[in-house]
């Protein structure tokens, strides 16, 4: 588990082949890894060349505030694919 950080270029985010979202520079994917220590259902593709950092999930599970940002990123990408309220 863990995150990526888009450093450059787009990656679109998808949830059983639903388009749930494009991300950029600075945003980031692979929350749900994190926050549920499993594998994700969200598969991510590059739309053009990209470049990554990756961050391991035990280097940033215990800090509150990233824990608390990553919960926010989960929330608003289950919204998108439709399963809020």
């Amino acid at each position: 588990p863990g995150l990526f950080l888009i450093r450059r270029g787009e990656v679109s985010l998808s949830v059983a082949d639903m388009r749930i979202g494009v991300i950029g520079p600075g945003d980031i994917c692979g929350e749900e890894t994190v926050l549920l220590k499993s594998h994700g259902t969200t598969q991510a593709v590059a739309e053009r060349e990209t470049i990554a950092a990756f961050i391991r999930g035990k280097d940033i599970e215990a800090i509150p505030v990233i824990e608390w940002k990553l919960l926010e990123t989960y929330e608003k990408r289950i919204m998108a694919f439709g399963g809020g309220a």
